[in-house]
């Protein structure tokens, strides 16, 4: 989620799933959604305040919308030209048009209405499209097209009514996303199985999906204890809809409960805004709106009204407090158990960051507590081997291959709330497990199987592109000391002559080195080209993955963790460590993001350029000459997909495999292979097929 932190008006607020800029809302007039008072849909591309009477006007897509698709297609169109009487006095929009676009908000107003009896559900809805008058005449063109613009424009606030109600019938507990079908539709099809049509243009509709790019207006959300019925952050999120929503201690203290419907933003964001807060001379002289104690933990003012639209603050007010002083801490002992961690106190060179309401003081590292509580780790694994039984040693060895998520424990490096704070190492709940390893970038997370549980540190993967940047610095240095007069310099020639540089052979992108553990780590090229091999092998043979040209040399953000693990689980590769270097590299990145639209539960399909399924790929599958060589035939109950190469075969049978998954993949093999060639790789892939007499 993109994420960003706020300061209007002296208030933090905060947006989990939005970096758009916002002001703080004004004064919602409710009439000019029931009532037609000229007031067009731009009046509501902007977010308001959530409100029980209109919930749903944090749903309306921003212009451009994009009036493609199922539901809206007919709004999307057009016409090139007007009708006009012969007097030229009035023009108007063909009828076709207008029967066309009446049809869809009848069929929105027909769904809205036989789903709010079913559950009983209250709503206001917006004034009909009509009142624009695009089903009038008008005097000048330059008029009629601007009424048809406007009302096709306001049918954005019937889209968001309708998405709205969808998503609030409740599902049963049965019901997969991407599965199943969904309560409502269930509803419609038990209704009317005559208009099946028009229930699917409602499930298919694109403006109707979340995972549609719909740039949506958003809502800002009241405090969860002052709106009891206001749903959660996260269920905004989960429909696509951008929510905005004020930070502070009172917000702080309520995210310590399981029941918070708000989601808890990142320190290192809400940081971002914090160091900005400064009070102004004014609040020192009135003493209004601020409250600077002696601990400097300074709470912005918060007006509970809705202030008047103030753009955001992002330039630090004047003065600027001075940094709270704090007095050393007591050494730590030098006698430790081996499981007790250290504690550590800030020393000189300490920074101030927001955290849960106030500003802390932390150090810039923690290398000094987790170096000497791992170095003990390490002593005790070599202390483990020694007594290490043969199962006990395989039990290891298969979870190093493919570590745990649930069952194992997890631990997190982190600064506590202690003033000062101290790095303590803090054990996580087994409910938060998945979730802290999936947020965990490669480098943050290190696997113990002696132990069998995690440790996860921030501090580890800046420290790691720290020495990636130091070495290719050192490597930099050596190659320019060999072009200036090294051994592998050119010799000189007159200057009549001119050298032509040799081009580089190596094709494997560089990979960062990280720090030691279980964790990306570089390996011998050998190892490198082997696993790459093996993972494109799967991808392409059996999924269709179409490995991209010219990959950039700059691998960007590594891949998550889970997302690695989760293309491990679709490819069954079993030398491929979830550690290996290959997910370091650009083409791993590409096989990790060409899985993810695998695994994805939405129906998404990968992309054109990737999948040979795709016409649009640089070697479609379509222009295979196996797949016009497939016939189905009938085996009893069994229809087969049987392979007919004519005056190509070798064989006085036809190979014929059972799912079209299969025949895929036979399509996909080397054009050159005979079909004697493609039986003994069928066998040896495991793919059950049959032989047929010609």
């Amino acid at each position: 989620m993109p994420g960003r932190a706020y300061l209007i008006n002296g208030d933090v607020y905060y947006s989990p799933n939005s970096d758009r800029n916002v002001q703080l809302p004004s004064e919602l007039n409710i009439d000019n959604i029931t009532l037609f008072n000229n007031v067009g849909v731009e009046a509501f591309e902007k977010p308001y305040w959530w409100s029980e009477r209109v919930p749903w006007l944090g749903f309306v897509p921003r212009r451009p919308v994009c009036w493609n698709g199922a539901l809206v297609e007919d709004l999307g169109y057009m016409p090139r030209r007007l009708l006009v009487n012969t007097e030229r006095t009035a023009y108007m929009l063909p009828y076709l048009s207008q029967n066309r676009w009446l049809a869809v908000e009848n069929l929105i107003r027909e769904v809205l209405q036989l789903l709010s009896r079913r559950y009983n559900i209250q709503y206001l809805e917006p004034y009909s499209t009509r009142k624009w008058g695009y089903t009038n005449g008008h005097p000048t063109e330059a008029q009629m097209w601007s009424f048809v613009h406007q009302g096709r424009d306001w049918f954005a606030m019937w889209i968001a009514l309708l998405y709205w109600m969808l998503k609030i019938i409740p599902e049963d507990l049965k019901y997969i996303e991407g599965v199943c079908p969904t309560e409502w539709y269930r509803v419609l099809v038990k209704w009317d199985k005559a208009r099946i049509g028009a229930w699917e243009s409602l499930r298919c509709a694109p403006l109707l999906q979340r995972f549609w790019d719909a740039q949506r207006s958003g809502v800002f959300l009241h405090n969860p204890e002052d709106q009891l019925n206001q749903p959660s952050a996260s269920w905004f999120d989960h429909c696509g809809v951008p929510v905005w929503y004020r930070w502070g201690s009172r917000e702080v203290a309520q995210s310590q409960r399981n029941d918070f419907r708000l989601i808890v933003p990142p320190p290192e964001i809400v940081q971002i805004i914090a160091t900005l807060i400064s009070p102004s001379i004014t609040s020192y002289a009135t003493g209004a709106g601020h409250e600077w104690e002696d601990t400097h933990n300074y709470e912005p003012h918060f007006t509970p009204a809705s202030p008047p639209p103030a753009e955001p603050q992002f330039m630090p007010a004047s003065p600027r407090p001075a940094e709270p002083q704090f007095m050393p801490a007591s050494p730590p002992p030098t006698q430790l158990i081996d499981d007790q961690v250290p504690s550590s106190s800030p020393s000189q060179a300490s920074k101030l960051i927001w955290k849960n309401g106030g500003f802390r003081t932390i150090e810039k590292s923690g290398r000094d507590v987790w170096e000497p509580f791992h170095r003990r780790h390490q002593e005790r694994h070599q202390k483990m081997l020694l007594h290490e039984t043969p199962l006990a040693r395989q039990t290891r060895l298969n979870r190093e291959k493919q570590p745990p998520f649930v069952s194992a424990a997890v631990y997190v490096w982190e600064w506590n709330l202690e003033m000062p704070p101290k790095f303590v190492r803090r054990l996580v709940p087994k409910k938060d497990r998945s979730e802290t390893l999936e947020d965990a970038r490669p480098g943050e997370a290190r696997y113990d199987s002696f132990c069998n549980e995690w440790t996860v540190c921030t501090e580890w993967m800046d420290e790691s592109d720290d020495e990636s940047d130091g070495e290719a610095d050192e490597e930099n240095g050596k190659e320019l000391q060999q072009d200036e007069g090294g051994v592998n310099s050119p010799a000189r020639v007159p200057s009549t002559q001119v050298v032509i540089p040799e081009p580089s052979t190596s094709t494997t992108p560089s990979v960062p080195s990280v720090a030691p553990g279980h964790v990306l780590v570089p390996s011998p090229s050998g190892e490198l080209e082997k696993s790459q091999q093996e993972v494109l092998h799967v991808l392409t043979k059996y999924y269709g993955f179409s490995p991209p040209q010219g990959l950039p040399t700059d691998v960007g953000p590594l891949a998550r963790l889970a997302d690695i693990k989760a293309l491990i689980a679709i490819t069954g590769t079993t030398t491929v460590k979830i550690n290996s270097a290959l997910w370091g590299t650009p083409m791993g990145k590409a096989c990790v993001e060409f899985g993810l639209f695998l695994a994805n539960k939405e129906g998404l399909e990968p992309p054109a350029a990737a999948w040979d399924l795709s016409q649009n790929c640089q070697d479609p599958l379509k222009f295979s000459l196996r797949l016009r060589r497939i016939k189905r035939v009938r085996a009893g109950s069994l229809r087969l997909y049987m392979f007919d190469f004519g005056e190509l075969a070798t064989l006085s049978w036809n190979i014929a495999v059972y799912t079209a998954t299969a025949a895929l993949m036979v399509c996909r093999l080397h054009p050159n292979l005979t079909d004697e060639d493609i039986a003994v790789e069928l066998a040896r892939s495991g793919v059950p097929f049959r032989t047929l007499r010609k």
